[in-house]
């Protein structure tokens, strides 16, 4: 496990004071790409964060989703102030990232930033034996839309390393949404999660533990993926949820209908013809991505 400096602790309030006047000021700004850097490290000393907002006037008062949740959900995280080196400039797209997991594991991430700010807000979590980079052919398209866009590496995966456990994993998904909902420029009551294959599972867990996720897109989720079972934390979303699978896939088709009829949110099925799975659906089908942004959209 990566370490960090007890240095860190004094340049963190600097950077996160010159980053909060930067972004004071910023509206709209024109994405210009420059070389990809580290931009924000959280660290691993656990504190509670404050509690998401019901209510944000900066995101034209936008309700947030309640009911069928538990309250308190939420565990004691790490990552109320953000070490940032060095400062990223408005113009920049996207920004390599990395958040402390509970058991102090940093995540790595990649964060594409929207061009309006403050924006709602996707986090997106890949498939077993997979990393961040399996949302290439979407993230752009989010962008685009006007939605931030940070895809991690889950753990034992891609740069984030460590050992593999699917326990603490749901976990780390609970801790980075947390973290994810006080940076800067992110609508803290705008934020959905998309996933794939056990993404998917561990993206249904993570919104049944959460008060204010907005919404769920799910790409061949399963009825359990290693032990991340999904048929509870279905029955008790009240979110809507798109839900995308193909017919003959043995380990989702079947299941994604069964999800489909779970829960009391609105409900979208989507099942394709053939057997292609998870991320792969993304370049299978070419619509789907305009397809996921309109859900987001209507959602």
């Amino acid at each position: 496990m990566r370490t960090r400096s007890p240095l860190v602790a004094v340049v963190s309030s600097l950077a996160i004071v010159g980053l909060l006047l930067l972004v004071a000021g910023c509206d709209t700004v024109e994405p210009t790409p420059t070389p990809t850097q580290t931009a924000y490290i959280l660290p691993a000393s656990p504190v509670v964060l404050p509690a998401v907002p019901t209510d944000n006037a900066a995101v034209d008062n936008l309700d947030n989703n309640t009911g069928g949740y538990t309250p308190g959900a939420m565990p004691t995280v790490a990552g109320a102030d953000a070490t940032i080196t060095p400062t990223p400039q408005p113009t920049q797209v996207a920004l390599e990232m990395e958040f402390t997991a509970p058991d102090g594991l940093l995540i790595a991430a990649t964060y594409y930033a929207a061009v309006r700010r403050p924006a709602p807000t996707v986090i997106l979590l890949h498939m077993v034996g997979s990393n961040k980079e399996a949302w290439q052919p979407l993230v752009g398209k989010l962008q685009t839309a006007g939605y931030n866009a940070v895809a991690i590496d889950l753990r034992g995966h891609g740069a984030t390393g460590g050992t593999i456990d699917w326990v603490k994993a749901q976990q780390d998904i609970l801790s980075v949404y947390q973290q994810v909902s006080v940076l800067p420029n992110v609508a803290p009551t705008r934020i959905s999660i998309i996933g794939a294959n056990v993404g998917a599972n561990l993206a249904i867990t993570a919104c049944a533990a959460l008060e204010s996720c907005r919404s769920v897109v799910l790409l061949s989720p399963s009825l359990d993926y290693f032990g991340v079972t999904t048929g509870d934390a279905m029955t008790s979303l009240t979110i809507p949820a798109l839900i995308v699978a193909s017919r003959n896939d043995a380990s989702s088709g079947e299941a994604s209908a069964r999800l489909n009829g779970l829960g009391s949110g609105d409900r979208r099925l989507i099942l394709n013809d053939g057997d292609v799975h998870g991320t792969n659906l993304l370049t299978s089908q070419p619509d789907l991505g305009d397809t996921i942004i309109q859900w987001l959209d209507a959602h």
